[in-house]
């Protein structure tokens, strides 16, 4: 699946906001998500990543900064209300083709992580602990996003998107 990092306002967009967003519900208490992506930024301030959306939200970033592909975790609490994004510092990835990964264990805590061959996992920031959504519970899912409005955007190519116990 293609999805191009079409304009969102602002240099660090609330998610919440966003309307393109791939989302699905949790299927079960406990479980892993793993994403192949081939990230294919053209101009710095696009991103992609891994997301887990509710009133607050986490994602896995993979962004082009100064024409480099860095990952960081960006969280949101109270992002239905505006809340201020934090970040952790941004890593160098050296490739565009990774695997992102959330573990959700019990009590909806969830751990992000990364992997340049889809074997050795790094985990990156802290926990976080998915709360409800508007309507429906905690969803996880897939964005991309740019910031400069554009005919000629990059990509992000996800490969595939699995579900494990």
């Amino acid at each position: 699946m293609r999805l191009y990092c079409n304009h969102t306002e602002g240099s660090n967009p609330n998610l919440w906001n966003v309307p393109n967003l791939y989302l699905q519900k949790f299927p079960a208490e406990e479980f892993t998500v793993t994403a192949r992506v081939d990230f294919r930024p053209k101009m710095d301030g696009e991103r992609t990543g891994l997301l887990v959306m509710g009133m607050d939200y986490s994602t896995l970033v993979l962004e082009q900064i100064n024409g480099e592909i860095h990952y960081y975790l960006e969280t949101r609490l109270d992002a239905d209300s505006g809340g201020e994004a934090k970040t952790t510092l941004p890593v160098k990835s050296g490739t565009g083709n990774l695997y992102l990964r959330v573990k959700v264990s019990e009590s909806a805590i969830c751990s992000f992580s990364i992997s340049a061959d889809g074997q050795e996992f790094t985990g990156v920031g802290d926990p976080f602990n998915a709360v409800q959504g508007r309507w429906i519970g905690a969803k996880v899912g897939l964005f991309a996003t740019g910031s400069q409005r554009t005919n000629d955007t990059g990509w992000a190519d996800f490969d595939w998107f699995r579900i494990t116990p």
